[in-house]
């Protein structure tokens, strides 16, 4: 692979009619567990899992469930690299439309990250807290869509998390409904970033320098799911490396201008009723907005009685 073959635009086939999967990411510590405690912990997980599951059932499918205590959890036979464990857990949770957060011995570092990830894709969150937990004001403070629990015993625990599906469905399963729309955007914004890159002679190494990141984090910029949980600070400083505006990015056909004869159109108009400046700056800016966005179909805003059919209907003045 060639340092270029990365950022060829994403060619995805979107099938907008299926039925999104619903996915819950189940956080917890487990690093730092002696076998005891991580026995215990990966047994109530699989509580919440089996709640979830059959709390959710309908027609349309009981939600998936991912637990890291089964699929990734460190261990000493494991021969997989943290990165290798960073993808597979990041990748589960941008899959994810909700999460639950066990905060059994004050959670840890890794799910501490997890949800952080969970709030950049503003997913409905459940916090856990088991017996002798304590809840940090930090996150306690956190303006979130979350809910924070108490559950001590395996009857508790199956009320906190079949109240919550119950409570929060509809907002989970909204998630994963908005998921399609949000990614199209971000393919878009991918394929620009890309074509600024292609043209660009820079290396990526410049182009990270530029941008005060790391090449690593670069490449997984140009991926859409990246992009959708990275920060507004990443999308800017990447842009100005590619010489571009965030804006660009993000929204890749510009405002188109008002041709000469709709301009002149517009003056004739806003002499002929008295339009204020203000007004006028009004109508023009709202006009190629609805140019941009395709809004405008019988209109071609060539003639007084178009300008005047056109602000009537949008009720501009």
């Amino acid at each position: 692979m060639t340092e270029r073959d990365f950022n060829e635009p994403e060619q995805l086939t979107l099938e907008l009619n299926d039925r999104p999967d619903t996915h819950i990411y189940v956080a917890s510590a487990l690093t730092a567990l002696e076998r005891e405690d991580r026995s215990e912990i990966s047994r109530r997980c699989d509580i919440i899992d089996r709640t979830i599951v059959t709390t959710s059932g309908s027609p349309s499918g009981a939600w998936q469930v991912h637990l890291p205590v089964l699929w990734s959890a460190p261990d000493p036979s494991d021969r997989r690299s943290p990165r290798e464990i960073y993808d597979l857990n990041r990748s589960h949770v941008r899959r994810a439309s909700g999460l639950v957060l066990l905060g059994d011995h004050g959670g840890s570092l890794g799910a501490g990250q997890e949800f952080a990830w969970a709030l950049a894709r503003r997913l409905p969150v459940l916090v856990i807290l088991g017996p002798g937990s304590t809840l940090s004001r930090q996150i306690a403070g956190t303006p979130a869509l979350m809910s924070v629990r108490e559950a001590a015993t395996d009857d508790e625990l199956c009320d906190v998390v079949a109240c919550w599906v119950v409570e929060w469905g509809q907002s989970i399963e909204s998630r994963a409904q908005n998921k399609t729309g949000e990614r199209i955007i971000a393919i878009r914004a991918t394929e620009r970033l890309s074509t600024a890159f292609a043209g660009s002679p820079d290396s990526i190494e410049a182009i990270s320098a530029v941008a005060g990141l790391r090449p690593e984090r670069v490449r997984e910029l140009f991926e859409p799911d990246a992009l959708l949980d990275g920060s507004v600070s990443e999308l800017v400083a990447l842009s100005r490396a590619l010489g571009l505006e965030a804006g660009e990015a993000l929204n890749p056909n510009p405002i188109p201008e008002l041709s000469p004869t709709q301009q002149g159109e517009l003056a004739t108009t806003a002499q002929e009723y008295d339009w204020t400046p203000i007004q006028i700056l009004q109508v023009e800016s709202r006009a190629r907005l609805e140019l941009a966005r395709g809004g405008i179909r019988r209109l071609s805003l060539a003639s007084v009685q178009d300008w005047i059919t056109f602000t009537r209907n949008l009720e501009l003045l």
